[in-house]
């Protein structure tokens, strides 16, 4: 795992729009509607890239529960929620439901926008925010893609085939 760190002031950095070829150019259907970016607007737009491949993670027996990541969130998408809220079929969420008593740290994964913040804000430094760099492959070669299920489930990308050739 890899320390995550976010260019300063990423957020203010403008989106860059991918420049379009004019109207009149591109009315023969063949040619490209997209042309791409010039090396500084790639650079830039690479700046702002949320980094979806950085997955936040808790540790658990070291959190104090203080609600301070869930306050400095500018997404709000850290949530602390009592164990009779909590249901599904995952086997760590039964775990959780056999406690006497609890409260679970949620993130929304989907909507965090990794900016590092929770991370900063943590007194007690239980919070981390890791890269993942995940290779896995088949036994006839081919990598399989990354994704959430394949790191939670293990081999479940390659049962549904989410595989490509290397």
């Amino acid at each position: 795992m890899l320390e995550h760190d976010m260019p300063e002031k990423y957020e203010a950095i403008a989106r860059q729009h991918i420049p379009m070829a004019p109207p009149e150019l591109r009315r023969d259907f063949v040619s490209l509607v997209e042309v791409g970016y010039d090396t500084r607007s790639a650079i830039a737009e690479g700046q702002r890239c949320l980094q979806c491949n950085h997955n936040i993670n808790i540790d658990g027996p070291r959190c104090i529960l203080c609600g301070l990541c869930a306050d400095v969130c500018p997404e709000g998408v850290i949530y602390m929620v009592d164990k009779a809220q909590v249901g599904g079929d995952d086997p760590e969420i039964d775990l959780f439901q056999s406690w006497p008593r609890g409260i679970a740290m949620i993130i929304d994964e989907e909507r965090c926008i990794r900016c590092n913040l929770c991370v900063e804000r943590c007194p007690t430094n239980c919070i981390t925010m890791d890269r993942l760099e995940l290779e896995r492959f088949t036994p006839d070669g081919k990598v399989l893609l990354e994704s959430y299920k394949d790191n939670v489930l293990g081999q479940v990308g390659q049962q549904a085939g989410m595989a490509i050739e290397r």
